[in-house]
C-alpha cells in the first residue's frame, strides 16, 4: 500500500489522530513498534501447539529471530518460550523430516503432524538460520543438530554441479519426488547467508565452503552486461533481477566479507548497494521499488515492506544499509537507512507484525550494534578460541572481522574501522566497540566475554 493510500484510509475511519500521535509522518519509527509487535505476536500465538492459532501452520508466520531478539531486548522469558515451543514442535512433528533432514513447506494440521510434502529452498534457508540463533541462545544440541541436517538436505539433494542450489523438491502421486530445476538468485542468495552463519556457529567448515562456492558462482554467471540476473546462470536474454535479488545477495555477501574478511565480497557488496541506490530507490517518497526503473515494462513498480516465505526486500535492505554502514563508519549509509524506516513509518506504526523482518533492523537500529575486530598476530586462525566464544554468544547485532595483522593493515586504507588496530604485545588482539569507539583492547578470552555482554541501556 503507498503512503497517500495509508493515509486516506486512516482518515477515512477515523483513526487518523490514533495513527499519527504517537508516530508523526515522516518520523522515523520508534521503539514502540517493537513493543506493538510483541503484543500482536502474543495474541496470535497458540499456546498449545507453538506457531500461530489455526491451520494451515506455516513455519514461518511465527518470527522465531524476532522472539529471540525480545528476550534479549525486554529480558522477556515469555518470548523464549514462544520461540522454544515453536521449534520444539516443528522439529518433533512431521513437517520435518527427521529421516532425509530439511522442513516441508507447512503442516495441513494444528499439531504440526501432517506436512504438505514439497521442501522449498527458502523455507529450509530461513529455518536453519533460526535453528542456528535457538542454538547460541540456549545451548540446545538438537538445535544444532535440526539447522545441520537441514542444510546438509539442500546440499545433498538441491545443490547443482556448478554450486548453485535448485529451488526445492515437490512429490507428484504419479512421479514421485521431482526436483524445481530453477536456480534463483534470491533464494540461493538466502540459502548462502545461513550456510555462512552455520558454518562459523556450529563450526561446520562444509557448509562455508559451500556458500563461498555458491557466491562465486553467482558473481561469475549472474550477470548479463553488468546487470544481474533473476535466475541462473544468466545467458542471452534472461529475466532481470528484482528487489529481493540484489538486496539478498548484498546481505550474504556483507556475511562472506565478516566471514573471510576477502575485500572482495564488501566490494561486490557496496557495488550492488550503489545499482539499489541508482536503480530502484524511490526519490519521491523513499524506499525501494520491487524493480528498477530499467527494468522490463510492467503495469506499476511497486514497493512493499510485508513478508511472507520471502523477507521483505525493503527490510533486508534496511539492515544491509545498517551493517555498512557499522564496517565503514559513512555516514551516507545511515542516512540512507533513515530514510528507508521513514518510507514506511506508518504501515509499521499501523501494523508492525506485518513486517516481521523489518523488525530485526529495527531491533539493529534501536540498539547500540558492537563492531567486534579480532587482530591476530600472523593467521586469522589463532583467534579461532575468540571467535568460538563470540558465537557461543547470542549477540546479533554486530558486525564481525576477524584479520591478520597484515590485512588489518591493508583494510584500515578503506575502512577507517581498521585504522590503528594491531595484534599487541604479540597476542590475539580484540577490539569491542560501539558507534566506531572501542573499549581497550583486549587479549584474555574472559575479558572480551566481559565486553560482549556489557550493552547500555536502550
Amino acid at each position: 500500500m503507498s503512503r497517500r493510500c495509508l493515509v486516506l484510509s486512516i482518515l477515512l475511519f477515523g483513526l487518523c489522530g490514533l495513527a499519527l500521535s504517537s508516530n508523526a509522518a515522516n518520523d522515523l519509527p520508534r521503539s514502540s513498534v517493537l513493543d506493538k509487535a510483541w503484543l500482536s505476536y502474543q495474541r496470535h500465538y497458540d499456546g498449545a501447539n507453538g506457531g500461530v492459532k489455526g491451520s494451515p501452520k506455516r513455519p514461518l508466520d511465527v518470527p522465531v529471530r524476532f522472539l529471540l531478539r525480545e528476550q534479549r531486548r525486554v529480558k522477556s522469558q515469555q518470548a523464549l518460550r514462544m520461540a522454544r515451543r515453536t521449534l520444539d514442535a516443528m522439529q518433533q512433528g512431521g513437517i520435518y523430516d527427521a529421516v532425509a533432514g530439511g522442513f516441508y513447506d507447512y503442516a495441513l494440521d494444528v499439531t504440526w503432524e501432517n506436512p504438505h510434502l514439497d521442501k522449498n529452498l527458502v523455507v529450509n534457508a530461513r529455518l536453519a538460520l533460526a535453528y542456528v540463533e535457538a542454538y547460541q541462545v540456549t545451548g540446545n544440541q538438537s538445535y544444532a543438530e535440526t539447522a545441520s541436517a537441514t542444510l546438509r538436505f539442500a546440499m545433498r539433494e538441491l545443490t547443482d554441479s556448478d554450486g548453485l542450489f535448485f529451488s526445492g523438491q515437490r512429490v507428484d502421486p504419479r512421479d514421485g519426488t521431482l526436483r524445481d530445476e530453477r536456480k534463483i538468485v534470491a533464494w540461493n542468495a538466502l540459502m548462502i547467508s545461513s550456510l555462512v552463519r552455520a558454518g562459523e556457529a556450529l563450526e561446520e567448515p562444509e557448509f562455508s565452503q559451500a556458500a563461498l562456492r555458491g557466491a562465486d558462482a553467482i558473481l561469475e554467471n549472474g550477470f548479463v552486461e553488468g546487470r544481474l540476473s533473476r535466475v541462473l546462470p544468466a545467458e542471452g536474454v534472461t529475466a532481470q533481477g528484482e528487489l529481493d535479488d540484489h538486496v539478498f545477495l548484498e546481505a550474504s555477501l556483507i556475511d562472506l566479507f565478516e566471514a573471510t574478511a576477502q575485500e572482495k565480497w564488501l566490494a561486490s557488496a557496496t557495488s550492488l548497494q550503489e545499482t539499489l541506490d541508482q536503480k530502484f530507490w524511490d526519490a519521491k517518497e523513499g524506499g525501494y521499488f520491487s524493480t528498477a526503473v530499467d527494468h522490463e515494462e510492467v503495469l506499476a513498480r511497486e514497493k512493499s515492506l510485508r513478508g511472507g516465505a520471502l523477507p521483505s526486500g525493503n527490510a533486508v535492505a534496511a539492515m544491509n544499509l545498517l551493517r555498512l554502514y557499522s564496517l565503514t563508519a559513512s555516514d551516507e549509509y545511515r542516512r540512507r537507512a533513515q530514510e528507508l524506516l521513514r518510507a514506511f513509518d506508518l504501515e509499521l506504526a499501523e501494523a508492525p507484525g506485518r513486517a516481521s523482518e523489518m523488525l530485526l533492523a529495527l531491533d539493529f537500529y534501536f540498539d547500540t550494534p558492537k563492531e567486534i575486530l579480532i587482530v591476530a598476530p600472523e593467521d586469522r586462525n589463532q583467534a579461532d578460541p575468540f571467535v568460538r566464544q563470540l558465537h557461543a554468544t547470542f549477540v546479533p547485532n554486530r558486525i564481525l572481522v576477524v584479520v591478520s595483522q597484515e590485512e588489518a593493515e591493508k583494510l584500515s586504507e578503506r575502512l577507517p574501522v581498521f585504522q590503528g588496530k594491531r595484534a599487541l604485545g604479540g597476542a590475539v588482539t580484540a577490539y569491542v566497540c560501539e558507534n566506531h569507539t572501542c573499549e581497550r583492547p583486549v587479549t584474555a578470552l574472559e575479558d572480551f566475554r566481559e565486553q560482549l555482554l556489557k550493552s547500555d541501556p536502550r
